[in-house]
Parts: structure tokens; sequence; C-alpha cells
């Protein structure tokens, strides 16, 4: 983009009665990831498009979600161990885990248990992760599918998926345009056998002799011996009657939920007081920013790796027939004019490759996508026992086998997943080189 088309943009966001910049997925993914997410939210600061309408707002939600990770949390938080990266929001960099479970230390991590998730498709460096799997003393998956880390798993337990349990809905209101509670109950029964998450976690830690959770505060807060055991009703209700804005048996009995409060604005920076627009380890961070190198001589195509289409979600939906039927298998998107180079056609196998690895996949001719840039689909790449053909069958190419598990944003820990260098084989030919 032109410089002078950004000047420009910026002048009429600056000039705007109201204004609001957000950033998701494409920018967090990218290099420089943390900066420049910051330097968005400074962007509406010094507009003054912060807590009023028509501009970025702040909504409270129907629990106290800072005091919710402050309980959960303590006061005192680890680093991760190899890029010393925070421990936010209860969560460590997952790109480090496989170096933690492979590393020759006594701190080493040696078992793993993994609820609804599939890391050896979806974390960066698919090699590396699937030898850490592999090493691991312990591997327990819980989910309701036969995913790859299941069927690399030593126990692998059944959970219900969002239809056969209940819910309470608290998290990201940032989504909601005013504080909203909805209670979801159970729609229909599970298969035998199978369980909740909560009770699977539940009896583990009572098989064991610790204290699950929040079995201790329930008990204190319930009101009858009877309704003081550990179950997620019971969680809900503790949560609502200590950090939540309305009553739980009003959510339960609300079939659509209902708004709990409006959003005050004016309110949030009356309670943070001034925003701090420049933490030194911010202007650090932007002073030490190198222009990333998303194409070299010996890759001269930049590779996108994280795109995202409705139909697949990444590994979400790929249980679902109907959709799959629709999109079988992931492909890589290429301009007309980089697959005429190397006489590609629409359709066809290509090697892609970058200096972290390189899959087969086929080539989806878009003029939509810009010149030099290569994209495919993630979440593909796997490889499932089918148990009634006793075969394994293999779908789409494993994009994060081509990514990097090192090659993290240093504030944050989150991994390279766009603006790869990359480059196309076809029969020992490079796209830009005879």
């Amino acid at each position: 983009m032109p410089a002078e088309s950004i000047i420009q943009i910026a002048e009429d966001f600056a000039k705007a009665k109201t204004a609001s910049a957000i950033c998701k997925l494409g920018v967090n993914v990218s290099p420089n990831s943390t900066v420049t997410y910051w330097l968005v939210e400074v962007l509406n600061s010094l507009t003054g498009n912060v807590d009023r309408e028509g501009s970025l707002i702040f909504n409270p939600g129907i629990i106290d979600l800072d005091q919710k990770l402050a309980l959960a949390l303590g006061e005192e938080l680890p680093t991760s161990y190899f890029g010393k990266h925070p421990y936010l929001t209860g969560a460590f960099p997952a790109s480090e885990l496989s170096r933690e479970i492979l590393m020759d230390n006594k701190d080493k991590v040696r078992a793993l248990f993994v609820s609804g998730g599939d890391p050896s498709i979806v974390f960066p460096n698919s090699t590396r992760t699937q030898d850490a799997m592999r090493d691991l003393v312990l591997l327990v998956s819980v989910d309701y599918y036969m995913n790859e880390t299941a069927q690399e798993a030593d126990f692998f337990l059944p959970t219900t998926h969002f239809l056969e349990q209940e819910d309470l809905f608290t998290m990201f209101p940032e989504h909601q345009p005013y504080p909203f509670g909805f209670y979801a109950p159970k729609i229909v029964e599970p298969p035998e056998n199978v369980k909740t998450q909560w009770d699977i976690y539940a009896e583990l830690c009572e098989a064991m002799g610790i204290p699950f959770l929040v079995g201790d505060l329930i008990k204190m807060f319930a009101p009858s011996p009877d309704e003081a055991g550990p179950t997620v009703e019971n969680y809900f209700k503790l949560l609502m009657a200590i950090l939540g804005k309305a009553n739980f048996d009003e959510l339960k009995s609300a079939p659509h939920g209902f708004k709990v409060d409006d959003i005050r604005f004016g309110e949030f920076l009356e309670k943070v007081g001034k925003i701090d627009v420049a933490p030194q380890e911010f202007v650090d961070a932007l002073k030490a920013v190198n222009v990333p190198i998303t194409a070299t001589e010996e890759y001269p195509l930049t590779l996108i790796s994280n795109e995202r289409i409705i139909q697949t979600k990444t590994t979400s939906l790929r249980g679902v027939p109907m959709l799959t039927s629709k999109v079988p298998e992931n492909y890589a998107r290429i301009h007309p004019e980089d697959a005429y180079v190397l006489d590609i056609a629409d359709g066809e196998n290509i090697q892609l490759e970058t200096k972290n690895g390189s899959v087969v996949v086929r080539a989806k001719i878009d003029h939509n996508i810009r010149k030099g840039v290569v994209s495919i689909l993630p979440g593909w790449g796997r490889v499932l026992f089918h148990p009634e053909k006793g075969k394994k069958i293999m779908a789409g190419a494993n994009a994060n086998l081509l990514t990097d598990d090192e090659n993290l944003d240093p504030l944050s820990g989150m991994p390279v997943y766009n603006a790869i260098p990359c480059r196309i084989r076809r029969q020992g030919l490079d796209i830009g080189q005879e």
C-alpha cells in the first residue's frame, strides 16, 4: 500500500466523529504481532476513540473476569522456560511446549492432558510436536473426536460435545453490545460411558485424593449439604454469587437469556484513570523492530499458513460430513502469473517448501490473491485410523510442517504463521528461477 494512502487513512480516522480500529487473527499471527496490536490501541487512544459511543467500547460482562483470573492465578506469575514469556490469562505460549517436553533437563514436561485440542496438527513445527507427543511418559486426550493427538495418547477419555452438556457463557463480552447472560441446558443425552470434562477431572481428583478446583468454596457457600457437591451447576451458582451480576436461578429459567445491564460510557476510563499508551517495554520493543523478511533469493514467495474458511474452521468442523464433502482437502492459493511461470494447472499437485519443511498440496489458481503470495489452509494433513476400514486415511497437507516453533513474538511468544518465505517446486524448478 502506498505511504500516501496510509497517511490519508490515518488523517480520515483522526478527523472522524467516531471511529474504532480493531485487529484480530491476521495481525496476531504475523511478525511483530504484539507491537502492532499495541499501536492499534494507541491509535484509538490518541484520537479519543476509547470508552465512548461509536468507539472502542468496554463491556464488563456478567462476571468480573479480572477478579476471576486473579483468584485463579494468584499474585506471583511464573515465566516460560525458554522465552521467559509471562503467564498470560492462565497460559504459557503453546509454541514452547514441544521443546519443554524434549529438553534434557529435570524440569522437562513428562505428562500432558489435552482437553479438546490437537497439538499434533495445530501447533507450529508439527515434526517436533509429534516427536514430543511420543516422548511423553503419559499422554491423555479428553475429546469427543479421535484426532491425531488422541491416536498417540496412552488414554483417550471420550467426553461430551456442546449439545450434551450444560453451559454458562461468560467469556468474550467484547463480542456483545451489552452485558448479556445466557444459560444453555443440555439438549441431548450423551452416549453410554461418555462424561463431561468437568466430571472426568472431578473423578480423577477424587481418586487421587486432591481438591478439585473450587470444591471447598462450593461447600462454604452452599445453602445445604445436599447442594455442596462439586457439580458444574454448583460451580455456576458459586461463580454468579461471588463475581456475577445476575442471579443464576433467573438465568437458568430464561430460555433465551437476558440483558443484565447497560454499558455506561466513561465508566472504564473513570476506573483505570489515565491510560499509559507508552509502557517502556513496548517502546523498547518498537525500537528493536525490523522489517520482517517475507521473501529471499532461495525462498522468493511469501506464505500465509493460517487462512480460514467457513466450511472447516481449522480442525473444529472436520467431523461434519455435510461440510467436509464440500471441502474434502485443503489447497494452496497462488496468483495466475506465479502459476504461469511453472506451468501449474488448477488442481495440480505442487510441492510447497519453507526452511522448516515441505508438503505436497493441490494448487488453486486465484486472481484474488496477491502476486508473490501463497496461502494454505491449516488444520489438514490429518492421518486418521478408520476402524471400519481397518486402515489409516490421510486428508490434505499439514501446513504446520512449514511453520517454526522458535520464530516467536518477543513479547507474547506468539508463533508466526503468516509472512513466511517459501517456494514452490515442480519438476525441480523454482518460481522466479530459470
